[in-house]
């Protein structure tokens, strides 16, 4: 019953950042399948999302800090930009 309160709890912290989540979820499989001792204990688990949410919450700061330097123009088409840094993202989530 415990894992299914914390999936739940995880679902709803990280629901703002779906691809964060399905990544997450996947390492946490294939920590499960390869790993041939018992699965990570709850305590475990949630000290690592606690990590991974302080890293989010990091980078969520730099990206704010970021974008208030520099002027938004709602005229101006921004889906060459947004292809790329979504390709870039998406290079350093395989790393």
């Amino acid at each position: 019953m415990q894992e299914v309160q914390f999936a739940c709890n995880f679902l709803l912290l990280v629901s703002d950042y779906p691809l964060f989540c399905v990544h997450l979820l996947e390492a946490y499989m294939n920590l499960c399948h390869l790993s041939s001792s018992k699965m990570p204990g709850i305590a475990e688990l949630e000290l690592k999302l606690s990590e991974y949410t302080k890293k989010m919450s990091y980078l969520q700061q730099m990206v704010q800090e970021l974008a208030s330097k520099y002027d938004y123009n709602l005229n101006e088409d921004y889906a060459e930009t947004e292809l790329k840094l979504r390709e870039h993202c998406n290079r350093l989530s395989e790393q």
